[in-house]
């Protein structure tokens, strides 16, 4: 039996590079297809990553934000100011200095079960003393008016949970993050900083009403996605500082948010239900997660896309190959008619064609390795990208293996379904009519 397995293996081997121009158009239409579908394995692998990753990061927990009970910021600036005049003057803010977060309201936020991290921050607006702002591309023109110069200030007793840097839209490049024990300390975007020539221990000076200077201890990197058009809407414009020097700013020792941390996912639910019967009509309770549906149904929309073009290429290749197969076989219908009039049974004949398809399938697959994981790799980012300019991916480093092999199953068996639609018009023949048809 082993001699018959080597002699078949052999006409297999015989046979492919016999024609080696025929069998390597084959390879190159069989890897299309395969790298359709490593590359779908990759892209779902990718996006699923990165959606499992910004979940994760999230973390569990909810989000307490007071309200305002007026319009704050003026829809336009006075016509006869100047720029001298206006920066000088006191900047509107989102919260006026009697409102937000009490400290007795935060002793019960924090006293709710399960709630194992309470950070305190506070939003304020206030303008770095002789630094320029990153303008945005689009937006109103503010020349004359103190919103011009405005940045957007949030104070922290720890800036690694705070919107972005929980997300992961922000990263930090330099330095170290803001925690409660960081008095006097700043951390700035990249950007703001290239601008204005800061690195780790320039000192920043922020006017709101007076002066308060802070050290820069860390430089971010990432953007946010904002309905704002103002310089302080944007993510370059933001600066992360202490809570204290942000509490001096607005003049008030109340919070503007309490983001708060859950111990396990099924007390989750509960707390939520408390802190929203604490907050009443002064403040809104969200669920962290919630803050990024938007991305995350995004990424999907767009993952459900690319799948459906995979597939309609997989597709279309697989039509391509039946059809290529079947010519494949009947330029070979001599040779399968000369080794049925020798006595070769017919199920010796179809085993050495199914050799030579797993042998071409495998090199293909090796082939559609490469391409799928670079393909795979550079689309997945676009699709993140193409839902939020500002989603890190860091790509597919390693191929998922069980997603892989299934896709190098899936493209063996569409080729051994399409020899064999190919194949079975031919073996019902007799020899004798194989041959006449053939002269």
């Amino acid at each position: 039996m082993s001699v018959g397995v080597i002699s078949l293996c052999s006409r297999a081997w015989l046979a492919i590079f016999r024609k080696p121009r025929r069998n390597a158009i084959i390879v190159l239409i069989m890897t299309l297809v395969l790298s359709a579908l490593v590359s779908q394995a990759g892209i779902s692998a990718s996006v699923d990553g990165a959606r499992d990753r910004l979940q994760s990061s999230i973390g569990l927990g909810f989000t307490v934000r007071a309200k305002t009970r007026g319009e704050t910021l003026p829809e336009k600036s006075n016509a006869n100011s100047n720029s001298a005049a206006t920066s000088n003057s006191p900047i509107p803010q989102d919260l006026d200095a009697n409102e937000g977060i009490a400290s007795s309201q935060i002793r019960k936020f924090a006293a709710i079960p399960g709630v194992k991290t309470v950070v305190e921050e506070r939003d304020v607006l206030a303008t770095p003393v002789g630094k320029q702002l990153v303008l945005p591309a689009q937006g109103p023109r503010l020349d004359d008016d103190v919103l011009a110069h405005a940045a957007g200030i949030t104070g922290t007793t720890d800036s690694r949970l705070s919107q972005g840097f929980q997300e992961g839209l922000y990263r930090l490049v330099q330095g170290e993050h803001i925690t409660n024990r960081s008095a006097g300390s700043a951390i700035v975007h990249r950007d703001f900083a290239k601008k204005n020539n800061l690195k780790i221990g320039s000192t920043i000076t922020l006017k709101q009403g007076f002066n308060v200077k802070v050290s820069v201890v860390g430089i971010f990197a990432g953007k946010l996605q904002t309905k704002g058009a103002l310089p302080s809407d944007t993510s370059e414009n933001r600066i992360f500082t202490d809570l204290s020097s942000a509490l001096s700013l607005a003049g008030s020792s109340k919070r503007s948010v309490l983001r708060c941390a859950v111990e396990r996912s099924d007390l989750l639910a509960n707390a939520i239900r408390d802190a929203k019967s604490i907050a009443g009509k002064w403040a809104d309770v969200e669920q962290n997660a919630s803050q990024l549906s938007g991305v995350i149904n995004s990424v999907n929309s767009v993952q459900q896309l690319v799948r459906m073009i995979f597939v309609a290429l997989s597709f279309v290749g697989v039509l391509v190959l039946g059809l290529v197969l079947v010519f494949w076989v009947r330029a070979r219908m001599h040779e399968i008619g000369v080794l049925m009039s020798i006595g070769l049974s017919k199920a010796a004949i179809v085993s050495q064609l199914l050799v030579e398809i797993v042998i071409l399938n495998i090199v293909s697959f090796v082939i559609s390795l490469g391409l799928g994981a670079a393909f795979s790799g550079v689309i997945g980012s676009a699709i993140l990208h193409s839902a939020n300019s500002s989603f890190i991916a860091d790509g597919v480093a390693v191929l998922p293996l069980t997603q892989t092999f299934t896709a190098f199953v899936m493209g063996l068996l569409i080729s051994i379904v399409a020899l064999i639609v190919a194949v079975l018009p031919i073996l019902i023949k007799k020899p004798r009519q194989i041959l006449s048809a053939m002269s």
